[in-house]
C-alpha cells in the first residue's frame, strides 16, 4: 500500500487542518480568514475595556469598530492575493461577518451566564 493510499484511508479528523473551506471559496487563506475573525473578536472583545466587565452595558462601539475592520482586512488580504475583485470581497466579508455574528452571541450568552 502506497504512502498517498494510507493517507486516503485516514478519518478527516486526524492530521492536519482542512486545506479547503469557506476560505478557499472567498480566495483567502486559512491563516488569512482565521487572522481577520481571530482579531474581529478580539475588538469586539477589548473595545473600551474588557467584554466581561461590561457585560450589561451598550455594545454599539465595540460592534461598529469590530465590523468595520473586517471589509478593511478583507481587501487588504484580496489585494496581497492578487485578488482583490469586488465579488470576492464582498462574499469573504460576508463569510468572516456571519460568522463572527455567530460566535459573538455564543461569547457574549457565555459571558453573561457566568456567575458574577
Amino acid at each position: 500500500m502506497t504512502d498517498n493510499q494510507t493517507r486516503s484511508k485516514q478519518p478527516a479528523f486526524f492530521g492536519s487542518l482542512p486545506r479547503t473551506g469557506i476560505w478557499t471559496v472567498v480566495h483567502l487563506s486559512l491563516g488569512q480568514f482565521s487572522t481577520i475573525l481571530v482579531l474581529s473578536l478580539a475588538i469586539f472583545l477589548f473595545t473600551d475595556g474588557p467584554l466581561w466587565a461590561q457585560i450589561r452595558g451598550s455594545h454599539f462601539n465595540r460592534i461598529i469598530i469590530s465590523y468595520t475592520f473586517i471589509p478593511a482586512a478583507v481587501a487588504a488580504a484580496l489585494a496581497y492575493n492578487q485578488h482583490l475583485r469586488l465579488s470576492a470581497f464582498f462574499s469573504a466579508t460576508l463569510a468572516i461577518g456571519m460568522t463572527k455574528l455567530v460566535l459573538t452571541a455564543l461569547l457574549v450568552m457565555l459571558i453573561g451566564l457566568l456567575p458574577r
